[in-house]
């Protein structure tokens, strides 16, 4: 065998071989250079298989044979070098890979922090909210416009009577339509559909109803008071009460139990509980400042 492929193969050391140095000192020290460079190629292959949960164990590589002295002992420095390579190639241990897919779970979308500010911040979205206080006020006030206009034509010697109104309509708080039933009468409101719950009968009784009495004067003047003054003059006072005299005709009529002013709504929802009680102010507050215009920090 010729000197250089004596010299080729002492440098391409098998894992199955002890290193053994019979060269000259350089010789010596670039063969074991290059054993360790192969060792440090050996090494990154079992951690990069390890990244597939499999084992040095698994593998049975002998840990004497990756790290060698000019005797063929194994160093202590080698076997210490191995722990830091785990963070060097960022293995992945199957812990690591559990917590992975914890994150992966963690749904979708902007995640806010329980414990930041904008958390604390955030409004809740409850009965005290402006708008469904506006809801609770606005459909037990269109309730009352057809329960107190009943009780009006049976004084006026009438036998019909309107119905009670959709729902559907009562609720409706948007901003638009909230702005624009302040400068509508109760005619606009009484020519709505009724209650989807009448079954079998016309959901335009009403609007027929009203056809038939608009030409009576007491009631033609009563239908054409605004929404938002009817309001405040009979509704939000809350008497018992009702003088006809404003529309044509001297008489006072005592209303029914079926008339449910804003001082019932507040009875209602009356208790000793300490929520009912800032509901209740809640709901003073709203009519003031959307009801009241002239009287906005008026409580009742």
């Amino acid at each position: 065998m010729s000197e250089d492929s004596t010299e080729y193969s002492n440098t391409h050391i098998s894992l199955n071989e002890s290193f053994t140095s019979n060269d000259s000192e350089l010789d010596n020290e670039n063969n074991q250079s290059n054993a360790e460079d192969l060792s440090y190629n050996e090494l990154l292959n079992i951690f990069q298989a390890k990244q597939n949960h499999s084992y040095i164990e698994e593998e049975n590589f002998d840990i004497s044979k990756l790290y060698f002295t000019s005797k063929g002992n194994v160093t202590q420095n080698a076997i210490n070098s191995i722990s830091p390579i785990k963070n060097r190639f960022n293995v992945i241990t199957p812990t690591e890979s559990e917590s992975n897919k914890e994150t992966i779970k963690k749904k979708r979308g902007r995640q806010v922090d329980l414990n930041s500010e904008e958390k604390i911040n955030q409004k809740v979205h409850d009965k005290f909210s402006t708008d469904n206080l506006i809801r609770k006020i606005q459909v037990h006030y269109m309730s009352f416009i057809i329960s107190i206009i009943n009780d009006i034509l049976k004084a006026l010697n009438y036998e019909k009577k309107f119905l009670k109104l959709d729902y559907t309509f009562k609720k409706n708080v948007n901003k638009d339509f909230f702005e624009k039933l302040k400068d509508q009468n109760l005619s606009y409101i009484i020519n709505n559909n009724i209650s989807y719950k009448y079954k079998n009968i016309n959901i335009d009784t009403n609007k027929i109803l009203y056809k038939e009495i608009k030409d009576d004067k007491i009631i033609k003047n009563l239908l054409e008071e605004n929404y938002l003054t009817f309001f405040e003059n009979v509704y939000y006072k809350s008497e018992k009460t009702f003088n006809l005299k404003k529309y044509g005709l001297d008489k006072i009529i005592i209303l029914s139990n079926d008339v449910k002013m804003f001082k019932d709504l507040l009875k209602d929802n009356k208790s000793n509980d300490l929520d009912n009680e800032n509901y209740i102010e809640n709901l003073n507050i709203c009519v003031s400042q959307n009801y009241l215009p002239k009287n906005k920090f008026l409580m009742y």
